[in-house]
């Protein structure tokens, strides 16, 4: 996974509802499902970074955000979520 930086919570939603339009059939307003990867909000800043796959079109959304890996966003003070499927046996 690669993490984007949004400066706010609201560019980071919005980045992910556009992303997850690139890749549906059904308008925003028909889908159950608005958001195409999970969102992590910073504990003091404001900021928020997606966290992204590879396997969804992005087009040019994330073009000039800053991206990092893991290890980068949690030694900024980002909490990241293990992926809880894992433990599904």
């Amino acid at each position: 996974m690669t993490y984007y930086e949004f400066d706010t919570v609201e560019e980071a939603n919005e980045a992910n509802m556009k992303i997850m339009d690139l890749n549906s059939d059904q308008p925003r307003s028909e889908r159950i499902t608005l958001y195409a990867y999970a969102m992590y909000e910073h504990p003091t800043n404001g900021r928020a970074i997606l966290e992204v796959g590879d396997t969804l079109n992005h087009g040019d959304i994330l073009n000039g955000v800053r991206a990092m890996a893991k290890d980068e966003a949690v030694n900024i003070g980002y909490t990241i979520e293990d992926d809880m499927t894992s433990d599904i046996e």
